[in-house]
């Protein structure tokens, strides 16, 4: 009678994939298929043991169930049996750190079984190999390492949390296990990846104990990582691990700058192998590994009969204990940094046009009905920031009607009911200039362009000077304001003003084609001035591209003329002047360049930053300095330094003295003490003399002093 049979209950627990579910189905029906067709199964079966009949009732549990639910079937447990996947040493692991522990605390009086299951997975000649790699700051070990990785297990890519977003590769590659064939031969390889700084330089040894072999690696792209394989690299392994081979790879063969034979010829100096890869073409990867395998194999003792992939080889330690510590190269100081000074263009040109009625450069002159003091502003200003003065100034050639040029304005149509009253504004009257030429002229109720004969319309060092009659609706105050923000785009209205003034403004802003003018001022009067940062930008942006255009070495307003190397550039005298303390001296005060042509010649960068220096222009110094130093050190970055690049740094540090470039000054000091060596032997190192050669050799890198412990020790280990 199946009542009188004694129940036994079995609870299978384990990781997910370990192989619970399938293995119950082995023992019920006898059949196993590879297809995961159920991932929990339970059944009841009557079974003998020792002539004594039990019913035992086989409990399937989920790996991945929650603790808290899988607790509850522990109830009335006679025994657990604990699975674990011999081929999966996580799983193996996880037994004793998580499922036991859960066992004890639920049923601890319960006893348990361990179960190694797919031990047909098993292979005894399966033989652990600890793989360290090691090299300077990117020069592609944790790219070299993720390649590999993502070549054997193209499944287990993490998820991009943020759709969309590149990801980036980590600073260090987690340690990681592949099994590989080398040879008719299986293998475990545990992959070390190696966190380079000075806070983990102390620290980076810890990891070569049970080293089987070491990837040295440098960047071919950058000669700075090939010189330290020898100096730094190969030292401190051989320190530590004395026995343990060493395999140089030269990475990004895909950015080749050193040759195959400079890379063979080092790995046979230090007495060790040498390949090449590519991590971003995936190039010889695999070769790479496989050597390494084959060396590492070569100098491994022989494997213990009986070892299992969980059983760790238990070696004496290979650290080497004795002789002295290899001398430690700290890194070279931090690369100064260049700054470009602050802008001053919007305080020079609101300078520009409040001391314009002193310095004679003014074009244009606007008197007031009102016999109030009159206005004076520069054309080039005007017709940069106001689309009707830029009409009325550059493309009046056709005599084109003022009518028709306020009509650009989004308002005027607005001011005037009819097509018929707006011609009616405008009146056309003819008299003779200094020529007997007829000319015609423009007056309305807006404007009134006046040419006198002797004293308005004159050519003054080649400018034409002009006037405008304003009538009385034009208040002088608010017209003021027009055209400071035309100099400095920026709306100098205050905030407690009367709303009658600032409908004032708003309203010459529209008639002149200032929409940006128009909409700062309505920001301040609705208290959200804090939007006008944006729009000042924006605006300045707009000028920069019109000017571009139209006016920079354009002949438009222009009264001065550079010639430069055969070519003529064109110039505005006002703009210069107040823009340089030099020009001003020059074109203001009593030296002949004031009514003649300034020759210059201008090649390149370096002329530039001499002309800056010569016109006492610091912001632009502070430029040139910038984009010469982006521009050499691009260029070393690229190729290493021969003689003709330190020639040129040495150059660019005199030249960078002798006129003020500080910053550029420093920085070259910083190259050459940093690649002391390669200055050294150039032709030109004898220029650098006193203070800059007393700097290299005090900062000179690496430092006299690591190089004189680097030899002793070589001495004193047999290496020299």
């Amino acid at each position: 009678m199946e009542d009188d049979l004694a129940p036994v209950k079995l609870v299978f627990l384990g990781d997910r994939m370990v192989g619970k579910t399938s293995l119950l189905l082995r023992i019920s029906n006898d059949h196993f298929t590879e297809d995961e067709n159920q991932v929990v199964f339970e059944f009841s079966e009557s079974i003998s043991v020792d002539g004594k009949n039990y019913v035992v009732n086989f409990w399937d549990l989920d790996g991945g169930l929650e603790k808290r639910f899988r607790s509850l079937t522990f109830k009335d447990t006679d025994i657990f049996l604990l699975c674990f996947d011999i081929s999966d040493r996580a799983s193996f692991e996880n037994i004793k750190e998580s499922w036991i522990q859960e066992i004890k605390s639920h049923s601890p009086l319960t006893p348990f079984l361990l179960i190694g299951n797919k031990m047909d997975l098993r292979n005894e000649k399966m033989r652990l190999l600890k793989i360290k790699v090691v090299g300077d700051v990117s020069v592609g070990k944790t790219s070299f390492l993720r390649r590999w990785y993502q070549d054997n297990f193209p499944d287990h890519e993490e998820t991009h949390l943020f759709p969309g977003r590149k990801r980036t590769l980590p600073t260090v590659q987690d340690t990681f296990f592949t099994n590989i064939t080398v040879d008719r031969e299986n293998f475990v390889l545990t992959f070390w990846d190696t966190v380079c700084g000075a806070d983990f330089q102390k620290l980076r040894p810890l990891e070569y104990e049970g080293t089987d072999i070491f990837l040295v690696f440098f960047d071919i792209a950058n000669p700075s990582s090939f010189q330290n394989i020898s100096t730094v690299w190969v030292p401190e392994v051989r320190h530590y691990m004395p026995m343990t081979p060493i395999l140089v790879v030269g990475n990004k063969i895909d950015l080749r700058t050193a040759s195959v034979s400079k890379g063979q010829e080092l790995a046979d100096r230090l007495e060790s192998h040498y390949c090449e890869s590519s991590y971003a073409t995936a190039e010889a990867v695999h070769t790479v590994i496989q050597t390494a395998v084959r060396l590492a194999i070569q100098n491994q003792s022989p494997i213990k009969k009986g070892f299992k992939v969980f059983q760790w080889q238990k070696k004496k330690p290979k650290i080497y204990r004795h002789g002295p510590n290899p001398p430690v190269l700290s890194p070279p100081g931090k690369m100064p940094q260049i700054k470009i000074l602050p802008s001053t263009f919007t305080d020079d040109l609101r300078k520009m046009y409040r001391d314009a009625a002193g310095d004679n450069n003014w074009d244009i002159r606007f008197l007031f009905s009102l016999n109030n003091q009159p206005l004076v502003a520069h054309k080039i200003i005007l017709c940069t920031g106001s689309s009707v003065f830029h009409d009325f100034f550059v493309n009046n050639e056709e005599d084109t009607e003022l009518s028709q040029l306020l009509s650009c304005a989004d308002s005027f149509s607005s001011c005037c009911e009819n097509r018929e009253e707006s011609k009616n504004l405008v009146k056309k009257s003819n008299f003779k200039d200094r020529n007997g030429v007829n000319t015609q002229v423009l007056v309305s109720d807006h404007f009134k362009l006046e040419r006198k004969k002797n004293n308005m319309e004159r050519k003054a060092k080649g400018k034409l000077k002009s006037c405008l009659h304003m009538n009385n609706s034009v208040n002088e105050k608010a017209f003021d304001h027009v055209l400071e923000f035309l100099y400095t785009a920026s709306p100098n209205v205050p905030s407690d003003a009367e709303e009658s003034f600032c409908a004032k403004v708003i309203s010459l802003s529209q008639r002149l084609g200032i929409p940006s003018f128009r909409e700062m001022c309505e920001n301040i009067t609705n208290s959200e001035a804090y939007l006008n940062s944006s729009l000042i930008s924006t605006v300045l942006e707009e000028r920069r591209k019109i000017a571009m255009e139209k006016f920079v070495n354009k002949p438009c307003f222009s009264d001065v003329l550079f010639h430069v190397n055969n070519s003529v550039v064109h110039a505005h005298r006002a703009i210069l002047m107040v823009r340089s303390e030099v020009m001003a001296a020059m074109f203001g005060g009593g030296f002949s360049e004031g009514d003649s042509k300034e020759d210059m010649t201008v090649s390149d960068y370096r002329d530039l930053l001499v002309l800056a220096d010569r016109f006492c222009h610091l912001q632009l110094i502070s430029i040139c300095e910038a984009a010469i130093t982006e521009k050499i050190d691009t260029e070393m970055k690229k190729n290493r330094l021969d003689s003709t690049r330190c020639s040129e740094v040495i150059t660019l540090l005199l030249t960078g003295q002798a006129h003020n470039a500080h910053q550029l000054a420093r920085w070259c000091l910083y190259v050459i003490s940093t690649n002391y060596t390669e200055f050294e032997a150039c032709d030109d190192f004898d220029l650098i003399k006193g203070d800059n050669l007393r700097h290299v050799l005090e900062h000179r890198w690496p430092p006299l002093a690591y190089l004189k412990e680097l030899e002793e020790f070589k001495r004193k280990t047999g290496r020299a």
